[in-house]
């Protein structure tokens, strides 16, 4: 009996991730005999899995180090330049593998090269390896592998890539500054109530001759004084607080999802996701995807709980027949400016080609707005930290000059 047991398979181990029928990303774990098996189980739950790959082995792949996403990204721009090339695809991870790497981006080649040797293909090497690729990666290479035309699909989703990358470091950047302010000033504020304000607390034992802005600032730095290393923990915990929930991706979400009714910020946000959803349409429907399947695709790469569930409505009325242009306007997809384009595509048979005219438009504008902004954010710090130090260097001009009128 016990050898029985010693034998007993229990399965595999996979990690997946899914989109329920609400439109809900679900990622979990779950066991079966192999990767059809798994596939047969989720799709019994009515999951349409985005990606499925075996655990151990991707923590096995993860052991030899983190691959930083710079490197990744030069990594996949080197495959699309060799598959464009006419390069097949073996010969090309042959030798992006012979080249002086870090060692984990070498092992993740290598991986990515033996899952090929073993029949799969280049999505499910990318799904199964160790690296977090977005969704539309993995779905422009499917597509690639659809239609024949690797290099060309690899080529846009490095091209997106890229593009998230060049807005993510332009963000950073610019934060950078307001950041310092913000900080700097904080400092600042915490100086003079430690080594200004007590020099004045003794005017507090005549509070009653004292204007309510300077007693207001005395108390306070008497108090900030009293529990400096409890404000100072306080401060250091809330921020480890925010940090951490924003790091929650339903978070993240569901506040990016309340900030699109916010001026300027709203637009923003509305306009690079509708760029991003109408480039990857673009990419999908040039490489000949039928349209129902590249919406599904497409409809993935949405972030924003909200305009996911106005896509879902839009692929039903595509499916019932209705024109993509016309159920896209209709859910508040897409504007007029969008209708317009996406209609004229319609009548002339080049879809793909005004998608990409839509989503090159709504890029040019979201950027706009990224800097109209991030422009804003500057005067707003120095506006608000000057503020707040100008209250109390005015509480204190104002004990001073009150201490004249206090007969001692």
């Amino acid at each position: 009996m016990k050898q029985v047991c010693q034998h007993e398979s229990t399965g595999v181990n996979f990690r997946y991730r899914a989109i329920d029928p609400n439109g809900r990303k679900l990622e979990a774990d779950l066991q079966a005999m192999d990767r059809r098996e798994a596939l047969e189980q989720l799709a019994r739950q009515g999951l349409r899995v985005t990606r499925l790959h075996e655990a151990d082995s991707r923590q096995a792949t993860a052991r030899s180090g983190r691959v930083s996403r710079d490197a990744l990204l030069l990594t996949l721009t080197e495959l699309a330049t060799l598959l464009r090339s006419g390069v097949n695809l073996k010969d090309a991870l042959d030798s992006l593998s012979g080249g002086d790497r870090e060692a984990s981006l070498q092992a993740l080649i290598e991986n990515w090269a033996t899952q090929l040797r073993q029949g799969n293909s280049l999505s499910q090497a990318l799904t199964e390896s160790s690296v977090d690729l977005p969704d539309y990666v993995i779905q422009l290479v499917q597509a690639g592998e659809l239609t024949g035309e690797m290099g060309r699909s690899l080529q846009t989703a490095v091209d997106q890539l890229s593009y998230e990358k060049k807005i993510r470091d332009e963000m950073q950047n610019a934060l950078i500054y307001p950041a310092v302010l913000v900080f700097s000033g904080i400092a600042a504020v915490l100086l003079v109530f430690t080594f200004v304000v007590p020099k004045f607390e003794n005017l507090l034992d005549r509070s009653a001759d004292l204007p309510l802005l300077a007693w207001s600032v005395l108390v306070t730095g008497k108090w900030v004084n009293a529990h400096l290393w409890w404000v100072l923990g306080c401060g250091a915990a809330a921020a480890i607080v925010l940090v951490r929930v924003a790091a929650m991706p339903g978070v993240r979400l569901r506040v990016a999802d309340a900030l699109q009714r916010i001026p300027v910020v709203g637009e923003w946000i509305v306009e690079a996701e509708t760029a991003r959803w109408a480039s990857i349409m673009a990419a999908l429907t040039r490489h000949r995807v039928p349209i129902l399947k590249a919406l599904e695709l497409a409809e993935s790469s949405v972030q924003l709980p909200s305009r996911r569930r106005r896509l879902n409505r839009a692929a039903s009325q595509v499916k019932s027949g209705v024109p993509l242009s016309t159920a896209l306007k209709d859910n508040a997809v897409i504007t007029e400016t969008g209708f317009n384009l996406l209609r004229a595509g319609e009548k002339s048979g080049e879809v793909a080609q005004l998608l990409s005219a839509l989503a090159e438009l709504h890029d040019t504008s979201g950027r706009n707005r990224m800097t109209r902004f991030l422009t804003l954010i500057e005067p707003a710090a120095i506006l608000l930290i000057g503020g707040v130090i100008g209250i109390i260097i005015m509480g204190v001009i104002l004990a001073i000059t009150s201490a004249n009128d206090i007969v001692i």
